[in-house]
């Protein structure tokens, strides 16, 4: 164990056909994550959630550098976190890597879900002694939404982009037409 209750900081992975990772090699792991509320566009909010997970994951000392974007969109509650990171030590396979930091980003931030973890794939061509590090088109961008048009009612779908309940919504609905009938009636007195 390592400190991230993951289980995953080395070990027998890379002798079980993993690539190798020697300490010093840069790599780079998204997710895409639920915070439970959303943003709306707020960008102190998504700054916050960025600062907490990089402050964790530097924490544990597994990393020399760890940089973390924050990509959602205006009304989205779901959010996706890249991690870019340099290892400190090595590692059995490439995907210990991505294992570490998701047990960590889940430890330091308890309500927020990881929905997926993409592969785990270097930064540059190559890992700190040279060899080949895998691929990929990392950060994630548009990640597929929970709030899927074709998939829900139009109310079920307006209440997911605000990140409440279908019956949370509901409440609110009846809450804000009793708020305009009430104005409408004062209005009407005058």
């Amino acid at each position: 164990m390592c400190g991230c209750g993951c289980n995953n900081c080395g070990g027998l992975s890379g002798l079980m056909g993993g690539l190798p990772l020697p300490a010093g090699s840069l790599v780079k792991v998204g997710f895409q994550v639920y915070p439970g509320v959303t943003l709306i566009g707020s960008q102190s909010l998504a700054d916050d959630y960025s600062a907490a997970i990089e402050g964790c994951v530097y924490a544990s000392g597994g990393f020399d550098l760890v940089q973390v974007q924050w990509a959602g969109g205006y009304f989205s509650s779901d959010a996706y976190v890249t991690a870019v990171v340099q290892t400190a030590q090595d590692h059995g396979d490439i995907e210990d890597v991505g294992s570490w930091v998701q047990g960590i980003l889940q430890e330091c931030l308890p309500g927020l879900q990881v929905l997926r973890r993409d592969k785990t794939v270097g930064v540059g061509l190559t890992d700190s002694q040279g060899n080949q590090l895998p691929q990929g088109n990392q950060p994630g961008g548009a990640a597929p939404s929970r709030c899927d048009w074709s998939k829900l009612k139009w109310a079920d779908w307006i209440a997911c982009q605000f990140g409440v309940t279908p019956s949370s919504a509901a409440l609110i609905g009846v809450g804000l037409g009793v708020g305009v009938v009430v104005l409408i009636a004062s209005l009407a007195r005058k």
